[in-house]
């Protein structure tokens, strides 16, 4: 049997934020995918963050229809930059599932504390949902918590399809959830050997008991009661001031890459041979400059024997230099960077982008300019007699 499919995958260009869909079409079967749905540009003075929350909005209108299915929502961690758009995800379209990273103690607090500092009107409600459902649920739409163990080679590998997406309620180490057999999708999540230490330096604070989410009270009131400032000094003293390491990668790759797709990969030159544009890794702002957090990440996908058929990459964290590692970057790789163009913490560094040229690797900006969106489609055929 012959199966032709096509994959339309987008780098919307809402500036300093993320949102990356995929729409999958194979043998008339559609499904969409969305990873990270969020929007703040703090590069433009003068503007709040309400108006930042409606472009977001505006990028999902023009991307969906009302009522169209969302197969699967990853979001990769409760920064506003990257959740600000859920919310209204939810109401405008169906989505069936949302995958999210293990809920700790540590994740919830810090979430609430980067909150604590955006207007009212811009506060995402999805840490209130997911603490009032004990981590289950966002509204009436169930969530898996993704907890990745180091997983070793020739581990079994369990591939959950299309539909069987409502039935899944854990995520386990190496599955990979297939849309129609011909597209996979593998998250990760890598947890901090500081976390174990930052969390219990919290409870000592917070007093709570085993149950993350309190009795009584709701995590967010143990914040309040406590105060911001003495828990995010928690955090320095752990982290230091600049520290991003609760993200959630996602791979995206065709089931039968080997061969298969040659005909999406660019001819370059004799040094740069090609480039892939069929498999992405999303990592949100996964702090790969860590260099237990990028052994982790790559010896992850290399047990799986996928890490050498990345050919997109989202660059972690704007483009931020501390997020960057030389080993995530070759010549055979594209660099989507998504940030102001005015940003004022200077998204993409300078160096990130020299180091990136230096490599052979290609960056590639997506601001809030409408024309540096990036698109990629990949037509497939493949053969299963």
């Amino acid at each position: 049997m012959i199966q032709y499919s096509m994959m339309k995958r987008k780098f919307h260009a809402v500036g300093h934020g993320a949102f990356y869909t995929e729409h999958l079409v194979c043998d008339g079967q559609e499904s969409n995918i969305v990873y990270d749905c969020g929007c703040f540009e703090t590069a433009k003075t003068g503007f709040s963050p309400s108006c930042f929350k409606l472009k977001i909005n505006n990028a999902i209108d023009k991307e969906f229809a009302p009522g169209t299915e969302i197969t699967a929502l990853f979001i990769s961690h409760f920064h506003t930059d990257h959740i600000n758009g859920v919310e209204h995800l939810l109401e405008r379209c169906k989505v069936k599932k949302i995958f999210i990273p293990k809920l700790s103690l540590s994740i919830l607090v810090e979430s609430i504390i980067s909150y604590n500092e955006l207007d009212k009107d811009s506060k995402p409600t999805l840490i209130d949902s997911l603490v009032q459902s004990q981590g289950e649920n966002i509204g009436d739409i169930p969530v898996i918590q993704v907890e990745t163990d180091e997983i070793k080679g020739g581990a079994e590998e369990q591939n959950y399809n299309t539909e069987d997406i409502e039935t899944i309620i854990s995520y386990s180490s190496g599955s990979r959830i297939a849309l129609n057999n011909v597209w996979f999708y593998i998250p990760y999540f890598y947890k901090s050997n500081k976390d174990t230490q930052l969390i219990a330096a919290l409870k000592n604070i917070i007093k709570l008991g085993k149950d993350i989410y309190g009795t009584a009270e709701s995590v967010k009131n143990y914040v309040s009661i406590n105060g911001v400032g003495n828990i995010k000094n928690i955090y320095e003293k752990v982290y230091g001031t600049k520290h991003n390491c609760y993200s959630m990668t996602v791979l995206s790759m065709p089931a039968f890459c080997a061969g298969k797709c040659s005909k999406n990969c660019l001819k370059a030159n004799d040094i740069n041979p090609r480039f892939c544009t069929s498999s992405c890794l999303y990592m949100g702002d996964y702090d790969a400059g860590v260099t237990d957090q990028m052994t982790g990440l790559k010896s992850y996908y290399e047990n799986l024997k996928l890490w050498n058929y990345i050919g997109v990459i989202q660059v972690p964290h704007h483009g931020s230099e501390n997020n960057y590692n030389d080993e995530l970057y070759t010549p055979s790789r594209l660099c989507v960077i998504s940030a102001g163009e005015n940003d004022v913490y200077k998204h993409p560094d300078e160096s990130v982008l020299e180091k990136l040229q230096n490599r052979g690797s290609i960056p590639l900006l997506v601001t809030d300019n409408d024309k540096t969106e990036q698109v990629f489609k990949i037509n497939m055929c493949t053969d299963f007699r």
